[in-house]
Order: C-alpha cells, then sequence, then structure tokens
C-alpha cells in the first residue's frame, strides 16, 4: 500500500493491483515470493519517479538507470546508481527520495545517517520541503538505529521548517516516547546490574539514561550509590593491597619501611581502622628492637668497660646506691668485697647501702607520721635517717616536705640547700627551692633561684614562664615583660609564651602592646579554644580602656565561637548600655526642650548631607589606599567607615569585598573568610563571596571545605573559570584526580550544553590518563 501511494505522490500514476500477486501485496505465502514480490513492486515505484528538468543530464540519467536497475530486482547496483547520480548534483532531492527508500527497505539506516547528514550540511541550498524532508527521514533513521538524541534534533529542524505536517509531529512524539521507553528500560537493567554488584556497568548504562532523560531523580540517585559502592570497592582492594604490602614488609624484616607504608596507608584512608592497629603493631615491634639492641649494646658496652667482674659488680653497685636500691647495691657490694676485700671505698658504700636497708621501716613509719600530721614527730624521723643516709634524695625530699605542710618554707629551702652543698650533683631540687621561696612570697630570691637553674635547663619553657611569675610577684613588671619579649626572640610562635607576655602587659597597663600579642596568637594559633580566649581577653581590655566598640566586636567574636562564654553576653549588655548611654541622656536633654527639636528638624539634613560626603570620602580614599598596594591602611579605613557610618546594601557588598579580598592577599585567612560570609549573607548568590571564602580554605588546608564552597558555586556559575581553578587545584592536592573528573562528568550530566565544563573533562582525562 505504501508503494501505491509512493507512486501516486510522485507522478500521479494510476497503478492497477491486479498487476501483482496478491501474496506479495499483503505478505501472504511464502518468503521467496514475497521477495521477489517486492523488487518488482520496489522496482517499478523507483522507475515512475521522474528526473526534474532542472538538474544536470548526467544526474538524471544516472537516477533513471537507478530505477530500471532497481526494477530488475538489483537493489545494491540501484544504491551505487542513486549515489553517483547525487556526486554528479548533491541538490538532486528525488536521488536522495530514491536512495533513502531503497536503504530503508533493506534495513541500513546507517547509511542513510551517514548520507543524511552529508546532504543536510548543503540543505540550504535546496527548498524547505525538501530540506524538511531529508531531516524527517534522517530523524527515522536515527530512531531505528535509536540513536534518540540525535533523532529528535533531526525531527526538530524537520517540524520547525514544516509545521503543517502532522506526521513530523508524530514523528517527534513517537521519539520522545521511545526515549523515556529506552531510558527506563535501562534504569531497569541497571537496577539488576547494581544488585548483582556489577557497579561499572550501573554507571556506564545510567550514564547513557541520563543523557536521554536527564530530568529523572531515581537514575541520578542510583548513578550516585554506584559511584559510591565503586568508590568503597576501590578503598577495600587499596586497602587489601597496602595491608598486603605492609604484613609482606614486615615479615621481611624491615620495620621502617613497614611504619612509612602504614602511615602512607593511614593519610591515604583516614577512616580505616586497621591501618592505625597495624601501625601500633609495628611500633611496638620496632620499640622492642631498638629497646633489644640498646640492651645488648649497652652489654656490649659494659663487657668492653668491665674487662672482669670487679669492675661490672662495682659499677652496678654504685648504680643501685644511686637509685636507693639498697638491697641491690648490698648484694653488689658484697660480691665486690669478696673479690677486692681491701677496697675501702667499697666498704664504706656498703655500710651506707645496709644502713639504708636498715632505716626501711623508720623511713616508712615517717611517711605514716607524716600522712597523719604529725610533721614535727615525723621530721625527727626523717632527720635521723638523713645523718645515717647522707645522699638520699627521697629521704631529703621528706624532710623537707615536713617542713612545706607546716609552712615553715624557710627550714624546708635549708633542706634542701644544705643537701645540694653536701651533693652538688642534686642540681634538680633548685626548682623546689624557687617553688617554696614563691610559697614564703620571697619572689625576688625566686627570681635569682629560678634564672640560675634556668641557666642549668636553658630549654625549658616552663621555667621561663616560673621568671616571669616571680618578677611580676615582686612587683618587675617591666623585667618581667622585657624578660618574656628577649626569651620570644628565641621561639616566636609558642603559645604559651605569648600568652604570659600578654597577661604581664595586661596587668601592667601596657594594653597596647598587649592588644599587639593577642593578635600575634590569633594569627599563629588559630585553635578554637586559643582563639576564644584572646578575643575575650581583647574584648577585656577595651572595656576597660572604654572603647566599647572594639570591646563589643571581641565578645562577639567569643559569643560566636564559644555561646555563653563565661559573662561574654552579661559584658555585651553592659557595654551596649555604656555606648548609647550618653546618646540616651542627649536624647532626653533635646525632648525637653521643643525649640531643640525645632533646630534639630532643620540641621539634620544638613548633618546628613555633611555625613554622607565624609562617608564617600573615606570609601575613595579606602579605595585609592588598596590600589597603592597599602593593604592595612586600606582595610583599617574602610572597618573605620564600616562601624561610623550607615552604608547601603551596595557599599556594604563592595566594602566587605574589598576588605576581604585584601586580607585573602595578605594571608589572612580567618579574616578573609570573616569578611566573605558577611559578603554571603547580604547577597547568597555572590560568586566573589564563595571564589575567596574557597580559596581561603585551600590555603588553610581545608581542602574538603574548599571543595564544598566551589560545588555552591558551580551550581550558581558552572562556567565562572576562577572557581574551576580552585575547585581543580584542592581535588589534586587531596591526590583524589579520579573523583575530581567524576565531579566534572556529574556536572556535565547536569549542564549537557556547557562547553566549559566538556573542555575540563577533556583536559582532565589527557593531564591524568583518564
Amino acid at each position: 500500500m505504501k508503494v501505491r501511494q509512493y507512486l501516486l505522490k510522485t507522478e500521479k500514476i494510476h497503478v492497477e493491483p491486479t498487476l501483482y500477486p496478491y501474496s506479495a501485496i499483503t505478505g501472504k505465502g511464502n518468503s521467496l515470493s514475497r521477495f521477489l514480490a517486492f523488487l518488482l513492486i520496489a522496482g517499478l515505484c523507483i522507475a515512475t519517479i521522474p528526473a526534474s528538468p532542472v538538474f544536470s543530464q548526467t544526474a538524471a540519467e544516472l537516477f533513471e538507470k537507478g530505477k530500471m536497475t532497481f526494477a530488475s530486482g538489483d537493489a545494491q547496483g540501484a544504491i551505487s546508481l542513486f549515489r553517483r547520480s547525487i556526486e554528479s548534483d548533491p541538490l538532486f532531492v528525488d536521488a536522495y527520495k530514491a536512495l533513502f527508500f531503497t536503504l530503508e527497505k533493506l534495513q541500513k539506516h546507517d547509511e542513510i545517517v551517514k548520507i543524511g547528514t552529508e546532504a543536510v550540511k548543503r540543505a540550504v541550498e535546496m527548498d524547505i520541503s525538501d530540506r524538511a524532508y531529508i531531516y524527517f527521514r534522517l530523524a527515522k533513521s536515527h530512531l531505528a538505529l535509536e540513536q534518540f538524541i540525535e533523532a529528535q534534533e533531526a525531527a526538530k529542524k524537520a517540524r520547525e521548517l514544516d509545521e503543517s505536517r502532522s506526521d513530523f509531529k508524530v514523528l517527534n512524539d513517537e521519539i520522545e516516547q521511545k526515549k523515556r521507553e529506552k531510558a527506563k528500560k535501562l534504569f531497569a537493567e541497571a537496577t539488576e546490574l547494581f544488585n548483582s554488584g556489577s557497579f561499572t556497568q550501573v554507571v556506564d548504562t545510567l550514564g547513557e539514561a541520563m543523557r536521554l532523560d536527564p530530568s529523572d531523580s531515581s537514575t541520578r540517585d542510583l548513578y550516585r550509590k554506584a559511584q559510591d559502592e565503586i568508590r568503597a570497592i576501590k578503598a577495600k582492594k587499596e586497602a587489601s593491597k597496602l595491608k598486603a604490602t605492609i604484613l609482606a614488609t614486615m615479615r621481611g624484616g624491615d620495620l621502617d619501611a613497614a611504619l612509612a607504608h602504614a602511615q602512607s596507608a593511614m593519610e591515604s584512608q583516614p577512616d580505616n581502622p586497621d591501618f592505625p592497629q597495624l601501625k601500633n603493631q609495628i611500633q611496638e615491634q620496632i620499640s622492642k628492637k631498638q629497646k633489644a639492641v640498646e640492651e645488648a649494646k649497652l652489654r656490649e658496652e659494659e663487657e668492653k668497660k668491665l674487662s672482669n667482674q670487679l669492675e661490672y659488680h662495682r659499677n652496678l653497685g654504685l648504680r643501685q646506691l644511686n637509685q636507693e636500691n639498697w638491697e641491690e647495691a648490698a648484694r653488689s657490694f658484697e660480691i665486690v668485697l669478696k673479690i677486692a676485700p681491701n677496697d675501702m671505698d667499697i666498704r664504706k658504700k656498703l655500710e651506707i647501702a645496709r644502713r639504708g636497708q636498715a632505716l626501711k621501716n623508720d623511713i616508712q613509719k615517717g611517711k605514716e607520721l607524716l600522712s597523719e600530721g604529725k610533721c614535727d614527730a615525723a621530721a625527727t624521723s626523717f632527720k635521723s635517717a638523713l645523718i645515717q643516709v647522707p645522699n638520699s634524695k627521697s629521704i631529703c625530699t621528706l624532710l623537707a616536705k615536713c617542713y612545706e605542710e607546716q609552712t615553715r618554707y624557710d627550714q624546708a629551702v635549708d633542706v634542701y640547700k644544705n643537701f645540694i652543698k653536701d651533693n652538688p650533683e642534686a642540681t634538680e631540687f633548685i626548682e623546689k627551692i624557687g617553688d617554696l621561696q614563691m610559697e614564703a612570697e620571697k619572689a625576688k630570691d625566686a627570681v635569682e633561684t629560678y634564672k640560675s637553674f634556668l641557666e642549668i635547663n636553658p630549654g625549658r619553657i616552663d621555667l621561663v614562664i616560673k621568671v616571669a611569675d616571680a618578677l611580676t610577684a615582686a612587683g618587675n613588671l617591666n623585667d618581667a615583660e622585657s624578660f618574656m619579649s628577649n626569651h620570644l626572640k628565641k621561639k616566636p610562635l609558642n603559645l604559651n609564651l605569648l600568652e604570659k607576655l600578654a597577661q604581664i602587659q595586661e596587668k601592667a597597663e601596657h594594653f597596647k602592646e598587649a592588644i599587639k600579642t593577642y593578635k600575634t596568637i590569633l594569627t599563629t594559633q588559630p585553635e578554637q579554644e586559643t582563639t576564644v580566649n584572646a578575643f575575650y581577653k581583647m574584648g577585656c581590655i577595651f572595656m576597660a580602656t572604654e572603647k566599647y566598640n572594639d570591646a563589643i566586636e571581641r565578645f562577639r567574636e567569643v559569643d560566636k565561637r564559644h555561646p555563653n562564654y563565661l559573662d561574654v553576653p552579661e559584658k555585651i549588655k553592659q557595654l551596649v548600655w555604656k555606648k548609647y548611654l550618653p546618646m540616651i541622656k542627649t536624647i532626653l536633654i533635646i525632648a525637653g526642650t521643643i525649640l531643640l527639636w525645632v533646630l534639630w528638624g532643620f540641621t539634620a539634613p544638613l548633618w546628613d548631607n555633611l555625613s554622607e560626603g565624609k562617608k564617600g570620602k573615606k570609601i575613595q580614599n579606602a579605595k585609592a589606599l588598596l590600589k597603592k598596594g597599602n593593604l592595612k591602611k586600606g582595610v583599617d579605613l574602610y572597618e573605620d567607615t564600616i562601624k561610623k557610618f550607615r552604608l547601603n546594601q551596595s557599599e556594604q557588598k563592595d566594602a566587605y569585598y574589598q576588605i576581604a579580598h585584601s586580607y585573602l592577599k595578605s594571608g589572612n585567612f580567618d579574616k578573609a573568610l570573616l569578611y566573605s560570609d558577611k559578603l554571603a549573607e547580604l547577597e547568597r548568590k555572590n560568586i566573589k563571596a564563595y571564589a575567596i571564602s574557597a580559596e581561603a580554605m585551600l590555603n588553610m588546608g581545608l581542602l574538603e571545605k574548599a571543595i564544598m564552597q566551589c560545588r555552591y558555586a558551580l551550581d550558581i556559575d558552572p562556567s565562572n573559570d576562577a572557581i574551576h581553578k580552585i575547585f581543580q587545584q584542592a581535588y589534586l592536592n587531596t591526590g583524589k584526580a579520579e573523583e575530581l573528573l567524576l565531579e566534572y562528568e556529574e556536572l556535565a550530566h547536569s549542564y549537557p550544553n556547557n562547553m566549559t565544563l566538556r573542555n575540563i573533562i577533556l583536559k582532565l582525562k589527557n593531564e591524568h590518563g583518564g
């Protein structure tokens, strides 16, 4: 029937149905008869297609010859002749129709697509109806090949060229329906693959499904789940491989290399609990090995040094005596004296050890008396014991403690001094003397004591702080400040020294220097508690010096980081009251005088104009300073303008951006984050705010947060180059280049027409071998 319609449409020739066997028309009968009938009918159809008089003679001749060839049953020969006709005249539409007709009957849709694609490049020179026809045939072939996107584009162009054709609309609807059916089918296949654990195939299948129907949320969800599973499987395989490497290295005996592998594995997979356990095992083995090596080395050295048993037991006894292991020391000395009975020095040491053994019960009794609060009786017991064993540090400490419990600090100090006099090596008691002098409120003496001990132990920060505390207690605040400043030159980023210096400066009412020190703490130590305490102390200083705006700002920073910290809420209320109290008084005075109200009504506009002029000038000056590169002065002027003047929203946005950008350039990333957040609060979709925030987080090493900021920004503007650079750098710093590529592919699915995303994906694949 289609053949008859085609003939009637082309030449209006009446085709008599009786000329052909009934079985050939209806499809009944055997397959051979149907095929022969098809060739006969198709040949007559093509033979009746007339050549357009405007075409070249060669194209028309080839076309006519092709029709006759097809009529004779040689479809392939006809195709060749139709192709040659088109090559002779690329605008010969009838040749295209005959060629498409023949190829379609032979189910060669891929060749129709190839020829049709070339034809549409020249379609501009054809009639509109001819162009529409070519797009129509191209769409049908794409559809037959299940190339739905291409079919939809071709059908759309055909309909745009000829909206009157209902079959074009029907084809478009059919494409849309089959496209969705295919997407559903792919989703069903992907679901089965997901359930069977074939997650890579799921991603490939759903990628095609999302291309067909990007609006289906179920497809996107399953796609993400499959990606998560792939990552999990990859992480598990990687973990197994890393674990095998670590264990193999351990078995090989290279524990240092095994520890390095374990540390690398922990950094690669921080959430895997196996690697910390392996690391601990390796460290234990290393520790045991080192201990064994050290013990072996010690034994070897002692064997070399102690050429005989006499020297060995002599040294062992002296060591045990120094540790006040009286019984072990006595045993070693007895062995020495059996070998060398005339060694008088060892005999004296043996007597001390035996006296220590004999005093064991007396010392225990003294401890019990001390615990019962009978300090004098305990002191008598310990004095007697110390006479018997004059080099016992433990007895000396117990005796000093008896006096210390009674706050008889001078006597406790004398005990330690006398012991050091007889035993100069006991330098650790110098610090105890300083502590007792502080307890006795003899700070000046404590200063000298601590300093003498600091010369012996110059690296101890706690001793530096003790000297500063003693100087402060003695009222020498300037000396304390100078002392701390000198030590900070050696260790400028030590938090304990910075905090102590700030406390001293605050106590000495050197508020400007204290504020500067607290700012240094904020810059060098951004940890939460340290930041909170520094802001709190700065707020207290500003409050004491009646700088209420600065105080409120610092206390609000505290409240933001640690709500209800100490008395911060109450202090903010007090400061707000103090800040506005003069204003309230002024308002009450003005309220009492009607004339002043009238005058105020006249002068208010003038004042506003003057204020606006000052504000505008300050903003211009701030911008000029920033342009010249004077970031600190420019930012300070901007912040002062924000405090003193009421800015409209546009001015606020510009000010926050300028300040945030300047802080970012100067490396003050905390402040950059603070002002970028303020800018984002004013305008949620401000891409500059996200860019500054993300770059600051990148520089601070907060890679996951930087990535998250970039995601928000790319939802707003997926083509922003600055955000793409930060996004890629943050991901590359995490070492997850493959996940970066997955992120971009997912973005490309959401924005299929965005060429920026496609170019980035190509670049990443080239760079990382994707």
